[in-house]
């Protein structure tokens, strides 16, 4: 499922929030943080690790435009 931009006049970044099989579209303001981009998302990150174009990041990060913030479960426990 794709959504359409939230609100495409708002001057900033536009951002794509990927987490299992969803995708959103969102603009934020420049000097947004990932947190700032998975709230305008709908996305909670409890419970997931996050990555910025492939590679781990932290919420504070400061996304830019166009990039792909990505949600993965976290993988625990094992033999």
């Amino acid at each position: 499922m794709t959504d359409q931009p939230q609100n495409p006049s708002v001057a900033g970044l536009k951002i794509t929030v990927v987490s299992i099989g969803r995708q959103r579209h969102v603009n934020v303001p420049a000097g947004s943080t990932c947190a700032d981009a998975l709230t305008a998302a709908g996305f909670d990150a409890q419970g997931y690790s996050l990555t910025l174009n492939g590679s781990h990041c932290q919420l504070h990060e400061r996304p830019s435009d166009g990039d792909i913030l990505a949600l993965t479960p976290k993988v625990d426990g094992g033999c």
